[in-house]
């Protein structure tokens, strides 16, 4: 049995809270002043169809009379909404009771009824039995009906508070014999949205993992949260609007979900401000802008970077104090001079960043120290986002890295169809903005056929458009793309494309379904065979 149905409250004095609730029903219960229809309504987990069980088992004294508990019809308003449901219950409606003194029904989620449906029930609200109670429990109650909401007599059950629910926890936990903080307790209730029953889910849950002990940090890390240090180390890095690269390398080895992250640092700055501390006020409407967007936000590194671009913020680490200051436009971040193997294989472009609203003046600090590794975790990560374009999952997994020298990433592809879907500017786009955020501006990403001379494609973090770098060798053999104008379909063009094969087979080779361009396509004499494609990608730039 779940621990939210084993631990339920079977009397008022074991529910959380709800106390205004609590004393009217108990009020009426000891006055006898009982309605002929209640509507209990609040956020999820609040205890809404719990009162009513504990109020309709108070009512025919199903204690003393186990019998009367038959008299008591619970109904699920989502799982029979129509007016047929409805009209077979207004007529089991006109039996008296067996043996309580009520006939009670209790239905959940009652806004789940067809409009046709609430008609019906309005018939029998109107003009009730005596002996018929209906107890009616709702997360939405602005989707009844006005001429509905008028018969009934409304509760209004609230969100838990920390405390009520920490000490809702405390007891299940003593009561498993499960060794946990109060501070841990904490973040539990946090995360449950005011909610009993997810805060028990939540504790279940943590408690599953059999460790001998639960603190702060070993339940954020299982409930899929930042510790609470961390995330005062990033707001307070927010508000004195410098970022280094050591909280971005933290953050980069998180696997936590970007939107929750995001509502950890909203939550914080939140807390923060209503504390009095007036710093922290500037972040609260542009957090709340980001957040209103909906983004599909994956990675903490993502949640950074959105917010220090909405900030006008640069990633970057603090110099000292004695160091020379280096001037930066605030909508320009110039890349740091680097040594590299051969000018012909580097052009230096500069980042067009967004406009900020402040100017930035502080040292750009060298790139940080990357492997190989680190890099191909890195493409495997592309290759999990569900944002990444399609043409460049193609080539992700056939992508080798080869070395890294100061800040040039050197990578190799199979064959030109993948260096070509890699030269596409939309993956361009992507790989430049992907690796910013991950690694910082700074790093270039030189990608070539493994094996080959041919021309080699420069990715960089501060690039504005792709370069397509001339090799120091030419390819040591070129066959021409021809365009097969005797042989035209109906439904497009067809090439042939030739390519060094052995003696007497010359004349072979391998038809390709492509737009209509004029074009020719390098390929090198010692290609590997050349893959059979019906139908090239839409958005392959073969020119």
């Amino acid at each position: 049995m779940t621990w939210y149905n084993k631990y339920r409250p079977l009397s008022f004095d074991d529910v959380v809270g709800q106390e205004l609730v609590k004393q009217v029903l108990q009020n009426s219960l000891q006055t006898s002043k009982i309605k002929h229809s209640y509507l209990l309504m609040g956020p999820k987990g609040t205890g809404k169809t719990t009162m009513a069980r504990i109020f309709a088992n108070s009512l025919n004294c199903v204690s003393e009379n186990p019998q009367a508990s038959l008299d008591i019809i619970e109904m699920d308003a989502a799982s029979n909404t129509g007016i047929d449901d409805i009209r077979f219950l207004t007529e089991v409606a006109q039996v008296p009771p067996i043996s309580g003194k009520y006939k009670i029904y209790i239905i959940d989620e009652v806004h789940m009824l067809s409009k046709n449906a609430m008609n019906a029930l309005l018939k029998i609200l109107e003009e009730p039995p005596k002996y018929l109670i209906f107890l009616l429990a709702t997360t939405n109650p602005e989707k009844l009906l006005p001429t509905v909401m008028s018969r009934l007599t409304k509760l209004n059950l609230s969100s838990h508070t920390i405390e009520g629910l920490v000490g809702r926890l405390r007891y299940i936990a003593d009561q498993e014999n499960i060794n946990i903080s109060d501070q841990a307790l904490e973040i539990i209730a946090g995360r449950s949205s005011g909610g009993q029953r997810d805060a028990i889910n939540h504790l279940e849950t943590v408690a599953s993992f059999d460790l001998e002990s639960y603190d702060q940090d070993n339940v954020s890390e299982l409930l899929g949260l930042v510790n609470q240090a961390l995330i005062g180390d990033i707001v307070d890095s927010l508000v004195g609007q410098s970022i280094n690269n050591l909280l971005t390398q933290q953050l980069a080895g998180l696997s936590v979900d970007g939107q929750l992250f995001l509502g950890q640092i909203f939550e914080f700055v939140l807390d923060k401000s209503l504390g009095g501390n007036s710093d922290y006020d500037s972040l609260i409407n542009p957090m709340a802008e980001v957040i209103s967007y909906h983004l599909p936000i994956l990675t903490p590194l993502s949640v950074l970077a959105i917010l220090q671009s909405k900030l006008g913020l640069r990633v970057f680490q603090k110099a000292p104090a004695n160091s020379p200051s280096v001037a930066t436009s605030p909508i320009e971040l110039k890349k740091k001079p680097q040594p590299v193997a051969s000018p012909a294989l580097e052009q230096e472009v500069k980042l067009q960043l967004p406009p900020a609203p402040i100017e930035i003046k502080s040292q750009i600090p060298a790139p940080i120290e990357l492997n190989l590794s680190q890099i191909q975790k890195f493409l495997q990560e592309l290759n999990r986002l569900g944002n990444t374009p399609p043409t460049l999952k193609m080539c992700l997994q056939d992508i080798q890295v080869m070395n890294i020298k100061d800040d040039i990433i050197s990578l190799t592809v199979s064959n030109g169809f993948f260096l070509g879907l890699i030269n596409n500017p939309i993956n361009q786009k992507f790989l430049k903005s992907e690796l910013m955020i991950r690694f910082g501006a700074g790093f270039v990403m030189v990608f070539g056929i493994r094996d080959n001379q041919v021309p080699i494609q420069t990715i960089s973090a501060d690039s504005t458009s792709p370069k397509s770098i001339e090799p120091e060798l030419a390819p040591k053999e070129i066959k021409q793309l021809t365009r097969m104008e005797n042989q035209l379909p109906a439904d497009g063009i067809f090439y042939e494309a030739f390519k060094s094969l052995k003696p007497g087979m010359e004349n072979m080779g391998i038809k390709i379904h492509a737009p209509a361009v004029e074009t020719t396509l390098p390929t090198a004499s010692n290609n590997p065979d050349l893959d059979m494609f019906d139908n090239l990608i839409s958005d392959l730039d073969l020119e």
